[in-house]
């Protein structure tokens, strides 16, 4: 199995207010005054004046921007999770971050953009299939999510 991945997903604005609001375009970086943020396929770095800010670059195993769709981050980091899961590892895919951030539609997706949650269950049934002549599989899943908790709740 691989090691862990780490990724992080900007979202598009969700109206054109947003996107007027004094803030960088992420597909590749942006400046608002003095500050730049510079964003490439694997980190994000803070300049001012075209200097680095010391603490402010991180380093992650994929950066996508706005245009990604679900399909192509599922393509990336899921289907080998569910490849594997069927051979018998254990593995766990999550979406982490703040609210409004993006997440639930990263994980559920739309009608024309499906989410990891629906290709994963496809894939896992598509694979499961294939299998089940010669051996027995079970199937668990586990849905968490804490909205509107005191900060001190954890799931």
């Amino acid at each position: 199995m691989e090691k862990i991945s780490v990724a992080v997903r900007f979202r598009p604005p969700k109206s054109s207010v947003d996107a007027d609001a004094d803030s960088p375009s992420f597909s590749g970086g942006g400046a608002v005054g003095n500050r730049e943020w510079r964003i490439d396929d694997s980190g994000i770095s803070l300049l001012h004046r075209a200097v680095p800010v010391p603490g402010t670059s991180f380093v992650f195993d994929h950066v996508f921007n706005e245009s990604v769709t679900n399909a192509r981050i599922y393509g990336l980091l899921v289907r080998s999770l569910i490849r594997g899961a069927v051979d018998g590892f254990n593995g766990t895919a999550f979406a982490y971050g703040q609210t409004s951030s993006g997440k639930t539609f990263t994980m559920n997706g739309s009608g024309a953009d499906p989410g990891i949650i629906p290709l994963a269950v496809r894939d896992i049934f598509d694979t499961a299939a294939e299998v089940i002549a010669y051996s027995t599989r079970s199937i668990s899943f586990l849905s968490a999510s804490c909205l509107n908790s005191p900060p001190y709740y954890v799931c």
